[in-house]
């Protein structure tokens, strides 16, 4: 499918955006993250890997304080944001050896926390059969869930993508709910504007 393509850039984009307003003193986040505060370790972790704020760009180091966040005991938003950014760091080999099924690990364990780009990255993973057994109709079943569900643009567009010549009303409803989604959750926009974009695009299309 033509989205399918763009998995890598959109996984990619949602490391750099998600931490657009990862701010803050870096040797104060250091140290809270030291001292267990995990919303912290994330943040600098967001901070190393793009090298942004005061940070020079460091994998090595993201690696480590996503880890130390992914690892945490307790549940949390930036917990499985971390578990993740970390997923993305084995599925594109950044400052680690590439591992697919480490990736597609830790996918899981951010998609059970509720973590939406975790959910878009583990439907990606079964759709191409990296790091776990191709099954491009559990991955189908995924997107739908994942967009009626959790109203996720990325699983949405890829739902409507993959049964738009099969199902040519019903790929119309599920483009414009990735459009109309899109459209209200700022976060999911910036991340993912041109999966957004080609969503609404399709529905002007097909309507």
């Amino acid at each position: 499918m033509k989205n399918i393509k763009f998995s890598k850039v959109i996984l990619g984009l949602a490391v750099t955006s998600a931490f657009v307003f990862a701010n803050g003193d870096l040797k104060t986040l250091e140290k809270e993250c030291e001292n267990g505060v995990v919303k912290s370790c994330n943040l600098a972790g967001g901070q190393y890997y793009n090298g942004s704020f005061e940070a020079k760009q460091d994998y090595e180091k993201a690696l480590k304080y996503f880890t130390k966040a992914c690892e945490a005991k307790e549940d949390s938003e930036d917990k499985f944001s971390s578990c993740f950014q970390l997923g993305n760091m084995y599925f594109f080999d950044q400052g680690v050896e590439k591992n697919p099924k480490k990736a597609v690990e830790l996918y899981k364990k951010a998609c059970d926390g509720k973590e939406g780009y975790g959910c878009d990255g583990l439907a990606v993973a079964y759709y191409n059969g990296i790091g776990v057994k191709k099954d491009e109709v559990k991955a189908t079943a995924m997107f739908r869930n994942y967009c009626d569900e959790n109203n996720r643009v990325f699983s949405c567009n890829m739902f409507a993508t993959i049964i738009e010549n099969s199902d040519k009303q019903k790929a119309l409803i599920y483009y414009k709910k990735a459009c109309d989604i899109g459209k209200n959750d700022i976060k999911q926009l910036i991340v993912g504007k041109e999966v957004w974009q080609d969503s609404c695009n399709k529905y002007e299309i097909l309507k």
